[in-house]
């Protein structure tokens, strides 16, 4: 019979993990790499956005949508930085469908996947 851990045992687990001093700890030894991975990320990110907003910009049916699509890059960054291949164009399907039901037209931000983060239309989409 599996063996439950009790309460107590449970408590001082989570005490153990945290603890302000321990915390401290881990924030100090890793803040210098996380500052520089930021720094990259938004770099990356800030000139995603310009590119997107040139494009567009090109396009005369997004005005006073803007920042939906925006935010809808946004998404499409997270992704291209977490999958790749089929499995982006997936996921990348799925969040298109979520923003064409906020009325955003999908084949822009299909273009706008491929153009910029070079993330290409599953063959069935």
């Amino acid at each position: 019979m599996a063996r439950v851990k009790p309460a107590g045992d449970r408590i001082a687990n989570w005490d153990r993990k945290y603890n302000p001093k321990s915390l401290a700890e881990v924030v100090e030894r890793g803040k210098g790499l996380w500052l520089e991975n930021a720094r990259e990320g938004f770099a990356g990110l800030a000139d995603l956005e310009v590119a997107a907003k040139n494009a567009l910009d090109a396009e005369p049916s997004v005005i006073g949508r803007v920042a939906q699509y925006l935010c809808f890059v946004r998404e499409a960054w997270k992704v291209s930085r977490s999958k790749a291949g089929p499995l982006a164009s997936m996921e990348m399907s799925a969040r298109i469908a979520k923003w064409t039901v906020r009325t955003l037209d999908p084949d822009i931000m299909w273009k706008l996947s491929f153009n910029l983060l070079n993330i290409t239309r599953p063959a069935s989409a």
